[in-house]
């Protein structure tokens, strides 16, 4: 049996300012007309397996049940209560299945070029998984680079090859030097195992995060389409990635070549690199005048954006920053994010669609005491029976036609029409129709945060 695990929790801080805490990279869609998230599960199609499973961080859980979709093959979708890294976020998904299972562990945010070549690859890495490997697959250098790990090759065996070191995002010079080798691999982050390999493994090398994801799986909680790790005893758990914390560890490690136009979409020169670009080797991503301009990436998601004169630049332009750079310095934003998580600049509210069971939010403008959201229900649908504490709100409809509870009374609400709720005042917004229902919602008060909310009855399961 062969189950895929997706995983969807990371932050890609390095493609800022398109990724964001709220919508991190994998939910984005950056190369691609979808998301790497959809592209991932597509490319599934030509595999032959069981069922998947997606890995991600517990607020991003509706934008990922949005993204698959209604897609079969998804079994389940696993919520870290917080950020683990790799090694216990597989070992979560490890522990929720059989032993003999054999799993196939996928990025969320990685391309594939040659589907054809993807599934030879984890037919080959399939049978040394059937004699207790753990097997990562390496891809053949084609440059120098110094934010992918390495693995050095080492005695051929079967379907595969021993691996005889791990280097962790080395030095240019050290990069330089392995790949003039032709004897390290970049490592894809693609991994193939039996869960209980894996498990046996962690446990022999850190058998504390192993026991606390152990606790936390069988604590766990289901409702929809989620499994809810405990969030006490998850947060107990070390963090680190799975070369760190086995890979590089065991006797078991094996190598699989992967020859499939596989790519990192790490950072905005990877972006660059894996993008179509015109005559003049720019990307053009949106309503753009490139004047004298040349071998450049310039995205634009608000109104227009001239240039002139620009050779090697980055230019992302989103709803609320912007990013100039030289086009080879974006693993700089590492350093600059720090800054923008310090002096609280990253405002990933405003403009940014926040997904729930029951559709999304976007929060079009706010100042002081007061906040403006465009709210979109889908049909059939409706929102928790709720009240505020501390702040009013004004509803009114756009599209759609909705139903509106205001204490105990119940009222109707068509386009162009409103209605005025205090602070304090029970009440519930629901989408009769077979219809999109839009309005604007305007808040007002001293607190309009998402915490000043009282559920009194809610479909999700949300308190």
């Amino acid at each position: 049996m062969l189950k895929v695990i997706i995983l969807a929790g990371g932050s890609g801080k390095r493609l800022w300012p398109l990724s964001r805490d709220l919508i991190p990279k994998q939910f984005l869609p950056i190369v691609e007309p979808e998301s790497m998230l959809q592209t991932t599960l597509k490319r599934l199609s030509h595999l032959c397996f069981d069922s998947v499973k997606v890995v991600c961080n517990e607020e991003q859980r509706f934008l990922v049940l949005d993204q698959i979709g209604g897609e079969k093959c998804v079994e389940a979708i696993i919520l870290e209560p917080c950020q683990r890294n790799t090694a216990p976020a597989i070992a979560a998904a490890a522990l929720n299945e059989d032993p003999n299972t054999t799993l196939l562990i996928l990025p969320s945010d990685h391309l594939i070029e040659n589907d054809e070549n993807f599934v030879k690859s984890v037919t080959n890495a399939r049978v040394l998984a059937d004699e207790g490997c753990l097997v990562a697959f390496g891809i053949k250098p084609r440059g120098v680079e110094t934010g992918y790990g390495y693995l050095k090759k080492g005695k051929r065996e079967k379907q595969g090859f021993q691996i005889d070191q791990f280097v962790e995002k080395p030095s240019y010079q050290k990069a330089k030097e392995y790949v003039n080798s032709k004897e390290y691999f970049w490592n894809s982050g693609f991994y193939l195992f039996k869960a209980g390999v894996y498990l046996n493994e962690l446990k022999k090398y850190e058998p504390k995060v192993f026991e606390s994801c152990e606790s936390a799986v069988a604590a766990s909680s289901k409702d929809l389409e989620f499994i809810r790790l405990d969030k006490k005893l998850f947060s107990k758990c070390p963090s680190g990635s799975i070369d760190t914390m086995v890979m590089e560890r065991t006797d078991n490690a094996m190598m699989q070549l992967l020859d499939a136009g596989w790519r990192d979409i790490g950072s905005w020169s990877a972006v660059y690199d894996s993008s179509a670009r015109d005559e003049n080797n720019n990307v053009i991503k949106g309503n753009i005048i490139a004047h004298k301009t040349s071998k450049s990436y310039l995205r634009n998601d608000k109104g227009i954006l001239v240039t002139i004169g620009l050779d090697d630049l980055l230019v992302v332009v989103n709803k609320n920053a912007v990013l100039v750079a030289n086009k080879n310095s974006s693993e700089e934003l590492k350093v600059i994010d720090g800054f923008l998580d310090l002096n609280d600049h990253d405002n990933d509210n405003l403009n940014y669609k926040v997904h729930r069971p029951w559709g999304f939010y976007e929060c079009i403008d706010r100042g002081e005491g007061f906040k403006v959201k465009k709210i979109r229900v889908k049909p059939m649908k409706r929102l928790s029976l709720q009240k505020h504490a501390h702040r009013s709100e004004h509803w009114v409809v756009v599209t759609g036609e909705a139903e509106v509870i205001k204490n105990k009374e119940c009222f109707t609400l068509k386009q162009n029409q409103s209605i005025y709720i205090p602070a304090g005042i029970v009440h519930r917004l629901s989408n009769i129709t077979n219809k999109t229902l839009e309005i604007i919602e305007v808040q007002t008060g001293s607190i309009l945060d998402e915490e000043d909310i009282i559920r009194l009855d809610d479909d999700y399961g949300r308190h």
